[in-house]
């Protein structure tokens, strides 16, 4: 896959994963109140569903990649209309450095939080309960670990709470623990190192973590109706002064105590409406990805057959009056090729040829894997112009005829993807008359 492509792909899943947080965010308060706290955490699974469904298959109809790179010379015609090309620098290394800096950045950030939070627990120690004790207890009772997920709870925890609050407060943190919590917020915390430029990835990921929070309280209260004053008092007893830990899940952190109050006043809803809302989550995550599927650009066809080595393949996407013609022309280097389109009130021609090497004194950016191509346009036969390109390997070249590249008024537009088969090392000099 080129850089370009890769970006691509990039940027696709970066704006499917943009729209699925987008409707989470409208849905999620709507389900909480209809189908419960829990269906409003499930709501959650709509975004990787329509992340993953940008990398299945899509279908097979021949198209070409945005360039990565086009370079052109002056173009001389014979006509007055002059032969106009695109101009675009090759970015594409410069932008995957970019992302790449700051992915590291954004997964060093998160090791280090991790890594200050764990240390400022101090020597833990294991208790009868099997829970762990910290000597501190800034960001306590907290879930962590995410291989061997444990509890840790401050060191005065009986003393703190009662009886009842240090069952609703282990019951809540073994729901994390139940429902692997803990491998999400890493999935989650992947997102946000990957997406790290899209601010959507950032406040959907709070706002994740706050609804599993949610779900929890709504989880213990299920089990213990008659205990919603204990567990609000527990909430308010909890005082955290930590920074909180990206994988860990933590007893209050970050998460508004009002409505956490509010949603334990609220009944919680039959069995029969959380199925209802499963489901109705399930068919939304499907549609998700199915739209996020449809909506991806066709890819590139693989080919059939791998070319010679020595050719160039030419795919050429030609705009003739209005019609669309695909083709393909596999020529070897330094052959001159010629193409005819009888079609349409004009009749036109192309003959060129092709090369591949270096020559900074025609072009500066030129590599051994430079591609050349010069051209002799033909309407009714007579010469209209003479284009010269040169192209990164496997880069697309648009020409445009009477007009701007794209803007759909030429008589003839040309776009043109050359892959060599190999990097053959001849002079472009010579061929491509300056």
């Amino acid at each position: 896959m080129s850089r370009a492509e890769w970006l691509g792909v990039l940027l696709e899943t970066s704006a499917a994963m943009s729209v699925a947080v987008v409707a989470v965010l409208l849905l999620r308060k709507w389900l909480r109140r209809w189908f419960g706290a829990g269906v409003g955490y499930y709501a959650w699974w709509i975004v990787p569903a329509a992340v993953l469904a940008t990398q299945l298959p899509t279908s097979s109809r021949t198209v070409l990649p945005m360039a990565e790179g086009f370079w052109s010379l002056d173009l001389a015609g014979a006509a007055p209309v002059a032969v106009s090309a695109t101009f675009t620098r090759d970015n594409g290394a410069l932008a995957i450095a970019i992302w790449l800096l700051g992915a590291v950045a954004a997964a060093a950030w998160m090791i280090r939080n991790q890594r200050r939070f764990r240390a400022s627990l101090g020597r833990l120690s294991v208790h009868s309960d099997g829970c762990l004790r910290s000597q501190c207890d800034a960001g306590l009772p907290a879930v962590i670990g995410l291989w061997r997920s444990a509890i840790v709870l401050p060191q005065d925890f009986e003393r703190r709470f009662d009886a009842r609050q240090c069952e609703l407060i282990l019951a809540h943190e073994r729901v994390h623990l139940r429902r692997g919590d803990l491998r999400l917020n890493a999935l989650v915390a992947v997102l946000r190192c990957v997406f790290w430029f899209n601010p959507l990835s950032h406040y959907g990921a709070a706002r994740f973590r706050h609804d599993q929070e949610l779900s929890c309280d709504a989880r213990v209260i299920a089990r213990h109706p008659g205990a919603r004053r204990a567990y609000a008092q527990a909430l308010f007893t909890i005082q955290l002064s930590a920074q909180a830990t990206p994988l860990g899940c933590h007893w209050g952190h970050t998460h508004p105590l009002q409505e956490r109050i509010q949603m334990l006043k609220r009944n919680t809803n039959t069995p029969l409406r959380r199925r209802v809302g499963v489901i109705a989550v399930t068919v939304l995550a499907c549609a998700a990805g199915a739209i996020a599927w449809a909506a991806q650009p066709a890819r590139p066809a693989p080919s059939a057959s791998a070319p010679a080595p020595g050719t160039v393949t030419m795919d050429f996407v030609a705009k003739v009056g209005g019609h669309e013609r695909r083709f393909t022309q596999i020529e070897p280097v330094g052959r001159a090729f010629s193409i005819r389109d009888a079609g349409g009130d004009a009749q036109w021609s192309i003959d060129g040829v092709v090369t591949v090497g270096e020559d900074k004194a025609v072009y500066p950016g030129s590599t051994r894997d430079t591609v050349w191509l010069a051209m002799t346009l033909r309407k009714n036969g007579e010469v209209v112009a003479t284009p010269k390109v040169a192209v990164k390997n496997g880069s697309t070249a648009r020409i445009a005829h009477g007009g701007k590249p794209g803007a759909g008024d030429a008589d003839l537009e040309l776009q043109i993807k050359l892959t060599a088969a190999q990097a053959v090392a001849v002079s472009a000099q010579g061929t491509v008359a300056r």
